[in-house]
C-alpha cells in the first residue's frame, strides 16, 4: 500500500477491490510452500530444500506467468487498467519475489 503513493495511486474503491485480489495471491505463493514444508519429513533444511524442489518450479510458473500477463497493460491508457497493471504488478513483485 505504501509504494502505491509513490506511484499516484489514490485509495478508492477500484484500488480497494485490486488490493484485495492483490492479497489473495500474495498468500498464495507462499501458502503452496509452505504446505508442502509442512508435509514433508527430515530437519528444517531438509525440509525447506524438498519443498522447494516439489512446488518452486509450479509456483515459479505461476509467478512468471501473472507477471507476463500484467505486463501487457503497462501501456494501457484506461484508469481501470492501468491501476489494475500498477497495483498488481507491485504485489507480484514484492510477494514473489
Amino acid at each position: 500500500v505504501g509504494f502505491m503513493h509513490w506511484w499516484g495511486i489514490t485509495v478508492n474503491g477500484t484500488s480497494t477491490i485490486y488490493l484485495l485480489i492483490c492479497l489473495g495471491l500474495s498468500v498464495d505463493y507462499s501458502a503452496h510452500i509452505a504446505h508442502i514444508f509442512k508435509e514433508s519429513f527430515g530437519t528444517m533444511e531438509q525440509r525447506a530444500i524438498e519443498a522447494m524442489k516439489r512446488i518452486g518450479p509450479s509456483v515459479f510458473h505461476a509467478l512468471f506467468s501473472t507477471i507476463l500477463a500484467v505486463i501487457v497493460l503497462a501501456r494501457s491508457k484506461t484508469y481501470v487498467f492501468e491501476m489494475f497493471f500498477k497495483v498488481l504488478f507491485l504485489v507480484t513483485m514484492i510477494a514473489g519475489f
